[in-house]
Order: C-alpha cells, then structure tokens, then sequence
C-alpha cells in the first residue's frame, strides 16, 4: 500500500507511522532517546565463593529472580557479599529492569533494593515525562516480538547497541499513558485475586479429599462401619499394549489409545487421544480394549496420574486400566487415587526405576464405606470440582481479555482518555 493509498483509508484521528497506525496525538521515538540505561554487572568468574553472603548479603538480582507477574520473586536466589556489591549495579527499589539474556524479555518494578546482574538492563530514568507503569507494559509488548527475532540458539542475547534502535509509540499526555496502565494494572489485579481464590479452593479440596476419602469426617446420614480392602480384591485390573510404531497400518483408526501424554492435565475425564488404533493394529498387539467409565492409571513416567474414559479405551502398557463393580466408586476411586499421589511417587522410586507395576497396585489398601456412602463422598467432590473448572474458565476468559486490552490499548486502537 502507498502513501495515498493509506491516507485515503486513515480512520479520522490516526496517523501512518514507520511502526503502523497510531492515534495523531502520539509520538514515536527510539528507546534510546526515551530513556537512559544501563546493563548491570557482577565479577567474573560467577562461581567464585567470595562474592556470595547468603547469610548477610544484599539481594542480587539475576535473570531467574524476574517473575512473570512484572514483579522481582519475594527473594532473589544468591545474595551478594560486600566484595561482589564493589563490582556490582546497585538499584533501589521502584527501579525498572529487564532480562536481555537466556530468558529475556521479562521486565519488572523492583519492590526492595538490590543489586543487578549483567544479564538485566537497568533504566535509570526517562528523557520526557513518562509514566513508569506504561512504559514497563510498552517494552514488555515490544519484547514479545524482537525476542523471537534474537541472535543466539538457546540462550539469546539482545545487546544494549541493539536496543537503542527500538521504536516505541506513546501518548504525548502523560494522563493517557497512567490510565491506559491504571486499567491494564487493574485488571491484572483481577487475574491474581481470582489465582488466590482457585489456590485457596484447590487446598480446600485438598483437605476435604483428605477427611471423607479416610473416614475422619462423615457425611450427615452415614454411620456404618468402614471395611479395609486390597484394590485387587474388588476391582479388575489390567495393563495395555502398544502396536510397532512403524506399521502405519496399525495406527489412524477409530480407537482411542491413551499414552501417558494423553493423561497429563486433562482432569478427571479423558475424552480424546493423539493417536487412534486401527483394527489390525488391536489385533496384532496387547493393547485390548476397555470399557467406558475404567479408571486409567499410570504406572510409569507421570506415576500415580489417573483419569476416567469418556469411551472404549485401549492403553499403552504404561497405564493400567482399572474396572470397578459393584463394591466400589469408579469416581470414588479416583479420588482415592489422587489423595494417594505423593505416596505412590515415593513408591515407584523405591526401585531401580521410577516404575509401578500391576502386583504394587493390586496391593493398595483404602478404607471402603458402602456404596451409597461412596456415591455422597464422589458427589461432594465432584462438585467441588465443578466450581474449581468453573473459576479456571473464568481465569481463562479474563486472561484472554486482557491480551485482547493490552493490544488495543498500548497501541492507541482503543482510547480511554481523551
């Protein structure tokens, strides 16, 4: 497109800029003529014993102690002795930094005085009036971009050379710049209640998990007495197979075949799988086909992961699908599962490799109420769940949202100060 071309398109009260479309009361400039900065710096070699004081010592700030919540983490991991701080960066607290090296892009407003490493660039103030919150959240945009487009292989480096010719566009009105932060900010606050209140509900059903799966705590109405069992005494249990990987024949089918990848984070049902089996491919292996509503539970890599089967099902060997009858809950049983994890992950590495096998599981002891018992205690957490899953969407959606706002509104598309 051409100039004229773009002009005769300019939506009323934009500009073309080299950047693109910007509102016609901002500006655009070079980073190094917005603001002054500095790489930090630390002795060479790191490793040397003397520079560190983990006892007495200043924080020292490294490209791991940068959050991902704009933030430094409550406690850098080395602090400097008096020896390092000499060949050191000192910055105050309220200082803005960013990573330039390994993990870069990360910036944050230092909440305690500490010194900094050179793998962070220290800005030290700004050329013209700028507002501090802003700015951190242009340069964070800004470095969503260059740092996929940085020298390096897996450690990546942007140099400060580099870094001068970045162009940043901004509202010349340093109000505009503190409202459009105050809102971003202010919205991220939101996200971070509603991550303590999803951590809070977890540990809630943590706790309950472990108070009804025990017996400790009844539920109104249920008295009885509970019985100890072996899981293999009242359920049915068997591993499954993989076909050669190398006959293609054998794979691209209907059926749903479950590797422990397909496990990981699904939550409590499995619905879906990467790979699907072809006919031939059951029948020339051991996979064999399980019913819906089989517990699978992973007995290598991921050990003590479990899940329900939405459908018919056929496993790797790596996972023991787990039929209930009558005595027991399937939905029960996964609970008792995963108030057992920590347990198992200790078991599993008792041997030579991190591994369960059908015989350990098979032995797994749990205290069994009656039935109707079991339906009430798998309901209680079921619904719990249901109001976890219900916050983690809305997580989601605000996270979503906020993309959404920082794109409109750090790129003057959206205007909330006029």
């Amino acid at each position: 497109m051409n100039m004229t071309q773009a002009t005769q398109t300019m939506p009323a009260g934009y500009k073309q800029t080299e950047i693109g479309v910007i509102p016609v009361d901002w500006d655009v400039k070079k980073l190094k003529d917005i603001a002054n900065y500095r790489r930090g710096s630390f002795p060479q070699p790191y490793g040397l014993d003397k520079w560190y004081d983990n006892n007495f010592g200043m924080p020292f700030v490294q490209v791991v102690d940068v959050d991902d919540n704009f933030k430094l983490k409550p406690n850098t991991k080395q602090k400097i002795s008096k020896e390092g701080a000499k060949l050191s960066v000192y910055v105050k607290k309220g200082t803005i930094i960013l990573t330039i090296q390994g993990s870069i892009g990360r910036v944050c407003i230092t909440q305690y005085d500490a010194y900094v490493d050179r793998t962070l660039l220290i800005f030290e103030s700004f050329k013209e009036q700028f507002d501090k919150y802003f700015f951190l959240l242009k340069i964070f945009k800004k470095f969503e971009i260059e740092k996929e487009k940085a020298p390096g292989g897996i450690i990546k480096t942007i140099t400060k050379e580099a870094l001068s010719s970045f162009e940043i566009s901004y509202p010349t009105n340093q109000l505009e710049q503190t409202a459009i932060a105050t809102v971003l900010f202010d919205t991220d606050a939101l996200i971070e209640n509603l991550e303590k209140l999803i951590a809070k509900k977890r540990a809630i059903k943590q706790g309950t998990m472990q108070q009804l799966l025990t017996g400790k705590k009844r539920l109104p109405g249920f008295s009885g007495k509970w019985k100890l069992k072996k899981l293999g005494e009242i359920t049915e249990m068997n591993s499954g197979g993989t076909p050669p990987s190398k006959v293609k024949s054998y794979y691209g089918g209907h059926l749903m075949w479950a590797s422990i990848a397909d496990m990981t984070s699904i939550g409590k049902y499995i619905s879906d799988t990467e790979k699907k089996l072809t006919e031939m491919g059951l029948a020339n292996s051991s996979a064999r086909i399980f019913p819906k509503n089989t517990v699978l539970y992973a007995m290598y890599a991921s050990i003590g992961e479990c899940c329900i089967a939405s459908n018919t099902i056929a496993t790797s060997q790596a996972i023991l699908g787990i039929r209930c009858g009558s005595k027991i809950n399937n939905i029960y049983l996964y609970y008792y599962l995963n108030s057992i994890k920590d347990k198992v992950k200790l078991l599993g590495q008792q041997g030579t490799q991190s591994n369960l096998n059908k015989g350990m599981v098979e032995n797994f002891e749990l205290g069994l109420p009656e039935p109707a018992e079991q339906t009430a205690i798998a309901a209680v957490l079921s619904d719990m769940d249901t109001e976890i899953e219900k916050l983690e969407n809305k997580l989601t959606k605000y996270r979503q949202i906020k993309i959404g706002m920082m794109q409109q509104l750090l790129t003057g598309k959206i205007r909330i100060y006029e």
